[in-house]
């Protein structure tokens, strides 16, 4: 489980999951999860800035996690509604919403 007294890699995200997942932390909540050397990185995409504390929060509490570097971004919430309602759009132009 550790190397030299620091926490196996695999090991450390596993306990970083299971500290998401028992404080809410899941789809539509997008968040990646891999470490080296106790270095956590945290990517994907939130809804809301209070779920960043909560997964930062969780993070730190995960027992051999020495630093975390946080690449979250927060989705706007009426953003994240038209995404989920009609998809993304690449093209520009204009569109009219029923």
């Amino acid at each position: 489980m550790s190397i030299g007294g620091r926490v196996k890699d695999d090991v450390l995200v596993q306990r970083v999951k299971r500290q998401l997942a028992k404080r809410g932390i899941r789809p539509p909540c997008r968040v990646e999860v891999t470490a080296c050397k106790g270095e956590v990185t945290l990517s994907g995409e939130l809804q809301y800035e209070h779920q960043r504390k909560t997964v930062l929060r969780a993070t730190r509490e995960a027992e051999g996690v020495m630093r975390i570097r946080d690449q979250l971004k927060v989705r706007p919430a009426a953003a994240a509604w038209l995404k989920e309602k009609y998809g993304s759009r690449q093209s520009g132009g204009s569109e009219m919403l029923g």
